[in-house]
């Protein structure tokens, strides 16, 4: 029996060895949303997938649905936002961006703004100074909370959630007038959390 293969692009979250040459991923999809996938074999000299699935990395991942859960396919990569980093802080903005997908986004639901919100971002952090990484996480980070339903779209962040273009959402913000009003949304939400 052939099960259906399913090509999407992915950020490689987190990865955690198993049974010795294989490999257990926790994947932020396009098409999907967060899932948990494994690979045979990529610790192995031979594996293809080894440099790709990476921690941090964009991929292009074949993925098939079996009976015990996903399977990673075939793998392309698109880089690794992580090694692409000039200095310390920008390394630091893209960790704290993946932790907050890993902490919120929860199972297979299409988010497809959340994908691409977090990719403009990870790209975004790369190569810039610390005052731009930190609005950078501060716009991602209301954004996706608004999308998962924590954060109340009536605010005075409006045109920041509502924007369906990030950088266009970006350009919006305003340290004097939202700083204060991020921060006090982000004391609120671990309250809220379901975590």
């Amino acid at each position: 029996m052939s099960y259906p293969v399913y090509t999407t692009d992915a950020l490689v979250c987190s990865s955690v060895f198993s049974n010795g040459s294989d490999r257990f991923y926790q994947l932020f999809t396009e098409r999907f949303g967060m899932l948990y996938a494994s690979a045979r074999g990529v610790r192995k000299e031979s594996s293809r997938q080894r440099f790709a699935m990476q921690d941090f990395s964009l991929v292009r991942v074949s993925l098939i649905k079996g009976r015990m859960g996903w399977i990673v396919g075939s793998v392309e990569s698109n880089g690794n936002v992580f090694l692409n980093c000039d200095k310390r802080h920008n390394r630091v903005t893209v960790i704290n961006i993946v932790r907050l997908l890993r902490r919120y986004v929860q199972g297979e639901q299409v988010l497809s703004r959340i994908y691409k919100d977090a990719c403009v971002s990870l790209k975004t952090a790369t190569k810039n100074s610390v005052r731009v990484c930190k609005q950078l996480e501060d716009v991602f980070q209301v954004r996706m909370l608004a999308d998962l339903g924590y954060v109340d779209t009536k605010t005075l962040i409006k045109d920041i959630v509502e924007s369906n273009d990030f950088n266009v959402a970006f350009s919006y913000y305003n340290k004097e007038e939202h700083a204060h009003l991020i921060e006090s949304i982000m004391d609120e939400v671990p309250i809220l959390s379901h975590l």
